[in-house]
């Protein structure tokens, strides 16, 4: 990953310190916990959520210490951290587990097969309600 955290999370830490505020100040005035903001100045990304939500708690400190020139600015974070996968990716990733394999070429999974083939007695459902709604009226 491109965010430095450790040399990132030293300069949040020296200019805390250098401003004479305590992990608990900052964790009051930024609605982060402590935990959270000393994981951030030690680098430790075993105890970080997702790295999306970290770049946004290291801006958001950095801008309450004044800090302009972090690396975080630009493109610091960006080209090569993990991509959250699709839905489509989960689905398939799942279903290929469970040994179900996409019909071919069509690119449907088997929810989407049975909503095709239960189609013709959902519309009959609707119009049965429909009617049902109509005549209560």
């Amino acid at each position: 990953m491109s965010l430095d955290l450790c040399r990132i999370g030293q300069l949040l830490k020296e200019a805390r310190e250098g401003r004479g505020l305590t992990l608990e100040e900052v964790s009051e005035a930024l609605f982060l916990r402590k935990r959270v903001l000393g994981a951030i100045e030690a680098g430790d990304w075993d105890n970080l959520p997702h790295p999306v939500y970290v770049k946004g708690y290291v801006t958001q400190y950095a801008s309450f210490l004044d800090i302009a020139d972090l690396p975080l600015r630009g493109a610091a974070m960006g080209e090569d951290e993990p991509q959250a996968p699709g839905v489509d990716d989960l689905r398939k990733r799942d279903f290929q587990a469970m040994g179900v394999q996409e019909r071919e070429g069509t690119g449907l999974w088997p929810p989407e097969r049975a909503l095709e083939r239960h189609r013709p007695a959902v519309r009959g459902i609707l119009r049965w309600v429909t009617a049902a709604l109509f005549f209560q009226l």
